[in-house]
């Protein structure tokens, strides 16, 4: 289009993206049964996707951690179990050199803690001692967050459930590796350090680390970022609001997630009772420059997070949110719904086969998409990705 103003023209060119539904297909599935998990999450050197869980016994006692990596066809053992006990609250991160960190709740201690390890050249190794952290409680794959920039500053923020240490009970425990030692309950700036930390939530985008916290007791969020080897807040103790603006929505415990767009706005995925008595998922954008939230396509209605359980979400290349979740009305399989061209939210499909648990969604710097979930009926974990 040509824009004039008096005599002076100018000739412009508008590029509108309308965005296609993906197609999804299954890639791969585990070589060994898992009882738990995934967390996904992945490289950025190469683009491997990692999932990360416990492995399938007959006895929890035997359910080892076991961290798996895209192979071909197959999601491949990284460094078979990486210790020959039990083990719950999952994190997963991959530093910025492609090297992947885990952390878990150690059973292997005979008062278990949680701890941190790296997997390099099939080897598992700890960060620093075996349950260097405290035990953690909360939400089983949302509890802790993990952030390993290199391998001299490490990160955990984890729900503190010890009893009589320096960190209250149900609060955040934010802690750093450095110097070959963790140094626990380092203080995060605007932070009260007497609120809850329900559900602790990590990325690392473009090398910068993203925490966002539930602050369970005063039903608020709080998101964090380093940068520049500094922790510093970008909103504290946020209500989120009913769809109306009304007033305050009440936050549901159960699973939330977020992702950053190309602009640095934060997109939260929270189940709240915006509407109803109901919890349902709603997608706020956190605006960086106003410091304002908005409901972005409407509130999920056909969701209903005490029924689903597991919801989570991903921006692809162009901002769109993909969000994936367990559908109770059809056999609890993995459902997906994104963003479409007219803004509103597509008609969910489904994209397993049998019934699912914990899905988790995730989309690659090359734009490639990966949907994890654990397939109840063969206790594997199973792999979708997008085709262009």
């Amino acid at each position: 289009l040509v824009v004039s103003l008096g005599s002076s023209n100018a000739m412009y060119t508008i590029t509108v993206l309308i965005n296609q539904p993906l197609k999804w297909e299954m890639l791969a599935q585990s070589e060994i049964a898992m009882a738990d998990g995934p967390v996904m999450a992945i490289s950025q050197t190469d683009g491997i996707p990692y999932l990360f869980g416990s492995i399938d016994a007959e006895e929890s006692d035997f359910e080892y951690p076991n961290l798996l990596a895209l192979s071909g066809s197959t999601l491949e053992s990284v460094a078979g179990n990486l210790i020959q006990a039990r083990a719950r609250y999952y994190a997963l991160e991959i530093s910025p050199d492609g090297i992947p960190y885990v952390s878990f709740d150690d059973y292997s201690l005979e008062t278990h803690m949680q701890s941190v390890m790296k997997v390099e050249d099939g080897t598992a190794s700890y960060v620093g001692n075996a349950g260097s952290l405290y035990q953690t409680g909360g939400n089983e794959l949302t509890a802790v967050a993990l952030f390993p920039f290199s391998d001299n500053d490490v990160w955990c923020a984890q729900y503190n459930n010890t009893r009589n240490v320096s960190i209250e009970r149900r609060c955040l425990n934010f802690a750093h590796y450095s110097n070959s030692s963790w140094a626990l309950g380092q203080s995060l700036q605007g932070r009260n350090p007497s609120s809850y930390a329900y559900n602790n939530i990590g990325r690392i985008v473009d090398g910068i680390g993203y925490l966002m916290v539930h602050n369970q007791n005063q039903n608020t969020l709080s998101m964090y970022k380093y940068e520049d080897n500094v922790w510093s807040s970008i909103f504290e103790e946020l209500q989120i609001m009913k769809a109306d603006g009304s007033g305050a929505a009440q936050i549901n415990l159960r699973d939330m997630d977020f992702d950053v767009a190309s602009n640095g706005d934060i997109y939260i995925l929270v189940a709240c009772d915006y509407l109803t008595g109901d919890y349902n998922p709603a997608v706020i954008r956190y605006d960086i420059e106003t410091q304002t939230q908005t409901i972005i396509s409407g509130v999920l209605t056909n969701i209903d997070i005490d029924e689903s359980r597991s919801i989570s979400m991903s921006l692809d290349m162009d901002d769109i949110p993909y969000i994936v979740f367990v559908n109770p009305e059809d056999n609890d399989k993995t459902y997906i719904t994104y963003m479409d061209a007219n803004r509103q939210w597509s008609d969910p499909q489904a994209v397993s086969t049998s019934s699912t648990d914990n899905p988790a969604i995730r989309f690659a710097e090359d734009g490639t998409g990966y949907i994890a979930y654990l397939d109840t009926t063969t206790n594997k974990f199973v792999l979708y990705t997008n085709i262009e």
